[in-house]
């Protein structure tokens, strides 16, 4: 945690990345939380609209790196079949006024690694049961990148 030049005890997260150029696959990075410690509890966020948060970029984002905002429903995690996100990385500037971003969940599609099952839409049945959120940092295969994403206030509106 980083504390905020432009407010008093405004504090930050930063998420530092080194992805390199020997992966088989585009390489990435990220965090996540979940609501329960092990073993998983979800939580219903069906009565929300969606994610609001501020995220931005400490320095130049590198070339063909892209940062997500994912949600994991609990049914699809337990069979293994993805999660759905939102590519927020032409919403942030390289200075903290980068936010809050609104992303409702309607936003948020089935990721390229889902496989969704007929799930084409973050619907409240599937919103009911979530297990977690993560921010995924990806790059290109065979590229090296490296930064820092920084991000706060992450809450459900």
């Amino acid at each position: 945690m980083h504390q905020s030049t432009g407010v008093p005890r405004d504090c930050y997260a930063v998420l530092s990345f080194y992805l390199g150029d020997k992966s088989s696959i585009p390489p990435y990075t990220g965090t996540f939380t979940w609501f329960a410690p092990k073993p998983i509890l979800s939580r219903d966020v069906s009565r929300f609209n969606g994610i609001q948060m501020r995220a931005w970029h400490l320095g130049d984002l590198p070339p063909g790196v892209r940062v997500y905002l994912q949600i994991s429903p609990t049914r699809l995690i337990q069979s293994y079949d993805g999660y759905f996100e939102h590519d927020f990385t032409d919403d942030m500037r390289n200075d903290q006024s980068s936010g809050p971003f609104t992303i409702p969940f309607e936003a948020f599609v089935p990721s390229s690694q889902t496989r969704t099952q007929g799930f084409h839409v973050l619907d409240k049945s599937l919103l009911s049961k979530v297990y977690q959120i993560s921010i995924r940092i990806q790059g290109q295969k065979g590229r090296v990148s490296q930064g820092k994403v920084a991000f706060s206030d992450v809450r459900f509106y």
